[in-house]
């Protein structure tokens, strides 16, 4: 039996003073709680400049879309009136997974309701009033890339 390790017993990391065999990330079995533990998200200066750069293209766009209708922030599918819009009503034709440099084209984007937002990202595209529009903004975007953006 010189071959094997046996374990110590340690401080528990959670605070409650107890020795004891340590289980997962210095805690003792039973006493790993997620919520015990913070992780730090490391987000590179590359991804913060995005991040600053989208909040304030939403920004753009959505005020964009108030002052072309008159202060009011109607949905481009139903028209249903969007009371507090934020970056989360503007949804992209092309996504920036699929082509990063149209992300921020004026084309690129309808400003929709929360419902139609819904089913524009997980549902059927079809249903929408917005489809066959989406369908020829989208062979716009793309002659606009294959034109400018290829040269």
């Amino acid at each position: 039996m010189s071959g094997l390790i046996t374990p110590k017993k340690k401080l528990c990391k959670c605070g409650c003073g107890e020795l004891g065999y340590i289980w997962a990330r210095g805690f003792i079995k039973g006493h790993e709680k997620k919520d015990n533990v913070k992780r730090i998200k490391k987000v590179s200066n590359k991804q913060k400049s995005r991040i600053v750069a989208n909040k304030s293209y939403y920004v753009q766009e959505i005020a964009r879309h108030i002052e072309e209708n008159k202060g009011k922030c109607p949905c481009e599918n139903c028209g249903a009136e969007i009371i507090n819009p934020s970056g989360r009503n503007v949804s992209h034709i092309i996504a920036g997974s699929a082509n990063s440099a149209l992300y921020h084209h004026p084309l690129n984007r309808f400003i929709l309701c929360d419902d139609c937002e819904r089913i524009w990202t997980n549902e059927d595209k079809t249903k929408l009033k917005i489809y066959h529009s989406s369908e020829e903004r989208m062979i716009d975007l793309k002659n606009f890339y294959y034109t400018t953006m290829m040269v």
